[in-house]
């Protein structure tokens, strides 16, 4: 799981231009492009290969001396000249925007998370954690609490996973972070809890099928039968616009061993 809809507070470290470089017979290349980044709206095009920053030639550089001079303070503008797959040459002037390190940790974290390597999501989160430039970024800590607080809930502690995740919450609350805390709930059987949080969740983001089914699994939990199907449902039809079939079946072939088709 990833928020997407976190508000970046600080940047407290070099940022770039959001574009993925690739050192092949010793020249680089463009390989591809961070969403939303300023470098893939710039009018640069992968397998573009980079001959010059700021009117030096990168000539004899490594990768990682090449992404230094990219990385500059927030919002100054960096010059590449390229030549294109078409032996064109290209001068194109970009801002830097894009926070590399914030990108750095989220995909480590996902790689992690993807791979199902909890303790270890734990370890490389605290090891965020004594870094006083991190624990002075809001962002980051809410993406680390929040890595933490589903570490732990997968390793079956839900106590300290919801406290990970409230300690997210309370930096600024969010969709994910009241979903966190509503599975850890719902996994101590704390039925009440549970559908408050997932309330919140579904209040802070209304397009939201796993907490539609958190809840409705809140309300089995009380009793509430008849809430408990009507949220099932919702949340099965949400999975399907979103084209999550695996999801939409699951729920599917619940519903009707219920009985409720």
């Amino acid at each position: 799981m990833v928020n997407n809809s976190l508000i970046s507070i600080a940047e407290e470290y070099p940022m770039g231009i959001g574009v993925q470089l690739r050192q092949k017979n010793e020249k680089i290349y463009i390989v591809n492009f961070e969403q939303d980044s300023s470098a893939s709206k710039s009018g640069l095009q992968k397998d573009d290969e980079i001959i010059e920053i700021n009117g030096a030639s990168i000539k004899n550089l490594s990768l990682e001396e090449v992404a230094n001079k990219i990385k500059g303070e927030k919002n100054t503008k960096v010059r590449l000249k390229v030549i294109t797959k078409n032996n064109e040459i290209k001068d194109i002037e970009i801002t830097r925007n894009f926070n590399v390190h914030l990108a750095e940790i989220k995909n480590n974290l996902l790689l992690l998370l993807e791979s199902k390597k909890y303790t270890e999501m734990l370890i490389l989160t605290n090891k965020y954690l004594n870094d006083e430039n991190v624990f002075n970024n809001k962002t980051l800590l809410i993406i680390i609490y929040d890595y933490r607080g589903i570490a732990r809930y997968n390793l079956g502690d839900n106590l300290a996973g919801y406290k990970e995740f409230k300690k997210a919450v309370n930096i600024i609350p969010h969709s994910l972070g009241f979903y966190g805390m509503g599975n850890c709930a719902l996994g101590a059987k704390q039925y009440s809890l549970a559908l408050k949080l997932f309330i919140l969740s579904i209040d802070y983001n209304n397009d939201n099928p796993e907490a539609f089914e958190g809840k409705a699994y809140a309300c089995l939990g009380l009793r509430k039968n008849e809430e408990y199907f009507k949220n099932l449902e919702y949340a099965k039809e949400q999975y399907l616009r979103k084209g999550n079939t695996v999801k939409y079946k699951e729920i599917l072939e619940l519903l009707k061993n219920e009985g409720y088709y």
